[in-house]
């Protein structure tokens, strides 16, 4: 067992402890067990032309990308939650649920870091998946930088429609489709930067059930660090075998 596995040690012993609900909540729910139901888009990625080690990272993420939105809790209902944003940035020319060995993917919330997780559902606006900043929660590692945060900010809100997804819809047919992906030390009081660009195309045409998103799939060099990242390896695993389970 190397380093950086003893350090994920305490985080995936209590993940493990909560995977068996996981996995019967996902057969249960016939889906996910959080994030069951969401909007993925295809996404174009441009580096922000900065200076050294952020110049770097956004160099690193360059090329396209695929974007999920979604609630942490409910299917369809825009009621009190969470929602996420799962990025997956890949050098594929077409959308597709099968990654490769240099994807990289990010998975961020409306939760600002682990301590303010149950109280994230009152400042998250549910109406509008654009009308949120995003978090990575727990600290990455890349480079030179060392430990930094993510967040993933939109360029502006969706216009107002019935629902989240209706939103979204009127965003892109609007031109309503930039985020900025921005990085700063994992150090109190350090402000954020603009690394990357993520510039929403269109809807993308793939089978979500096979679309999974791994924490550590870390092939642009972003690598989680921290208790929540390491909690999500088996509870991710749990939830993936719930849903065999069920297409099984």
């Amino acid at each position: 067992m190397d380093w950086a596995e003893i350090r994920r040690a305490p985080g995936v012993a209590a993940g493990a402890l909560i995977a068996p609900w996981i996995a019967a909540g996902s057969f249960v729910r016939r889906a996910r067990f959080f994030h069951p139901r969401g909007v993925v888009l295809w996404a174009k990625v441009t580096p922000v032309q900065r200076q050294g080690a952020w110049r770097e990272l956004g160099d690193s993420l360059a090329g396209s990308a695929l974007v999920r939105f979604s609630g942490a809790w409910w299917k369809s209902k825009q009621w009190l939650d969470v929602l996420g944003c799962a990025v997956r940035f890949t050098h594929a020319t077409l959308p597709s649920v099968e990654p490769s060995p240099l994807d990289q993917d990010l998975l961020l919330a409306t939760v600002r870091i682990p301590g303010t997780t149950l109280l994230a559902p009152l400042t998250t606006h549910v109406e509008d998946y654009l009308r949120n900043a995003y978090f990575g929660v727990s600290p990455f590692t890349f480079g030179e930088l060392g430990r930094i945060k993510l967040r993933l900010m939109p360029s502006r809100p969706s216009p107002d429609a019935p629902s989240r997804a209706e939103a979204l819809e009127e965003a892109l047919e609007l031109g309503f489709t930039k985020l900025w992906l921005e990085a700063r030390p994992a150090r109190l009081g350090a402000k954020y930067e603009r690394v990357a660009e993520i510039e929403l195309i269109e809807p993308a045409l793939i089978d979500q059930e096979k679309l999974s998103f791994d924490p550590y799939r870390a092939g642009r060099g972003l690598e989680p660090a921290g208790f929540v990242h390491a909690m999500r390896i088996p509870v991710y695993a749990a939830s993936r075998r719930g849903r065999a389970s069920v297409a099984a």
